[in-house]
């Protein structure tokens, strides 16, 4: 798979790959915190750093979902922090 990505080097690909990424987490419970999207873009971000001299156009779309990853669990913790501020 890694071969075939690398060799297209195709952004809605790229784009696709990460939807369905995103999408096969399914529904799941929303903590307070942005702890589970914290250690999914631990385990992108270790991805694109095992693919990044082999592969690199793979690794940077790891990196783009460890990102992402990154920026929701800032987000979930300023919206959990609200609510318990809220009450």
């Amino acid at each position: 798979m890694c071969e075939a990505l690398e060799r297209t080097a195709s952004t809605e690909i790229e784009l696709g790959y990460q939807m369905g990424i995103r999408n096969a987490r399914g529904a799941h419970f929303r903590p307070d915190t942005g702890d589970p999207e914290r250690r999914l873009a631990a385990k992108y971000r270790a991805i694109a750093e095992r693919l990044r001299f082999e592969y690199p156009f793979v690794a940077g779309v790891f990196d783009d979902l460890s990102g992402e990853y990154r920026h929701d669990a800032d987000r979930h913790d300023t919206q959990g922090a609200a609510r318990r501020r809220i009450g």
